[in-house]
């Protein structure tokens, strides 16, 4: 019993370990920072960011609003950010290892954008059951800013 007391407390104290930096924090970071693609006026820009080396191997196309299922606005490969430019309004963005042919599931999301706005989506990858799933998640300007600037830089460093 005293060992599984000992154990829990060290999990906790890991897992306190484990949160990233504070809102204050990256605000410092990213203080003087602008994407490198702002939208033109008339458009708005999403920012599609795989900043994660997990399955690397992966090419990963990313299509809006299903019309260019053979023509993929972006591709992303790990530690990669793309700037796709849309008119304003709601759109379909999904990815795919095999360029999309359904645009629904867990890789597909509807992004609604104004005039002049930049967006962010992250894509997830999660190894289950056997294989490799991905996922397109929203995140915040705050989160995606720093996710690009971050990625800018580690390509930098190669």
């Amino acid at each position: 019993m005293f060992v599984y007391r000992v154990l829990a407390i060290a999990m906790l104290g890991l897992a306190g370990c484990a949160t990233g930096p504070s809102k204050e924090e990256i605000a410092k970071e990213l203080a003087g920072y602008e994407l490198p693609n702002r939208p033109k006026p008339g458009e708005a820009v999403l920012y599609v960011v795989r900043p994660s080396e997990q399955a690397r191997q992966f090419r990963l196309d990313v299509c809006v609003d299903g019309a260019e299922a053979h023509r993929p606005r972006a591709i992303t490969s790990g530690v990669y950010y793309a700037a796709i430019p849309l008119e304003p309004g709601t759109h379909r963005v999904c990815a795919s290892v095999y360029r999309p042919t359904r645009f629904d599931g867990p890789a597909c999301r509807p992004v609604a954008l104004m005039a002049g706005e930049v967006g962010f989506v992250e894509i997830d990858l999660i190894f289950e059951r056997g294989g490799w799933n991905y996922f397109l998640n929203a995140i915040d300007e705050q989160d995606g800013k720093l996710k690009v600037k971050r990625i800018q830089e580690a390509h930098r460093r190669r």
